[in-house]
């Protein structure tokens, strides 16, 4: 016999709480740390891709295609980006992400309360502790011993994703909802 309350894709369900959910992770991302190069170092990185002919005009046929602004290169430039990109990555890790504890982000979204949509699709997250692994290649008498990462306290969350029945929602970057089964009720 199937329980009526469990949500599958298809169903209409209706937002309570509407704390929507952002990403699943560690506390310092990717996205953090191209936002704090740009605030802080974007003047050092133009400056040195400067250096080597970069972020100059471009001219062709006597008519500008690309100019600058006050403060360099672009944002879109190429070039740009990839510095930016790579000194975010090893920004993360020397930070090690943050910390330890994997989590969910939310964003609370007032102007979705009560708003009905359609389940398209459904994810499964887990949160918790990170653990190290462990190692060793034994001795001579003793076999070798591995215990791999994990996960302590870890919990499973089952995150919803769907388009709103109101045009007039727009959460994020795209027009899709996402929200944890917690946060809705099925209708």
């Amino acid at each position: 016999m199937a329980n009526k309350d469990i949500i599958r894709k298809g169903d209409k369900v209706k937002i309570i709480t509407p704390n929507m959910f952002i990403r699943c992770g560690y506390p310092f991302s990717l996205d953090d740390a191209r936002k704090e190069i740009d605030d802080k170092h974007r003047d050092k990185i133009n400056e040195f891709l400067h250096s080597f002919g970069f972020g100059k005009p471009l001219i062709l046929f006597e008519k500008e295609i690309r100019s600058v602004d006050n403060k360099g290169l672009p944002e879109d430039d190429p070039v740009y980006r990839k510095v930016r990109d790579a000194i975010a990555y090893e920004l993360v890790r020397s930070r090690k992400f943050g910390g330890r504890e994997r989590s969910i982000h939310t964003r609370y979204e007032k102007e979705c309360e009560g708003k009905i949509f359609k389940v398209e699709y459904i994810n499964y997250v887990h949160t918790g502790t990170y653990h190290d692994g462990y190692f060793s290649r034994g001795g001579y008498y003793d076999p070798p011993e591995y215990d791999p990462p994990y996960l302590e306290n870890e919990k499973t969350h089952k995150i919803l994703t769907g388009l709103s029945s109101s045009p007039l929602i727009f959460v994020g970057s795209d027009d899709l909802l996402r929200i944890e089964d917690c946060w809705v009720q099925k209708v």
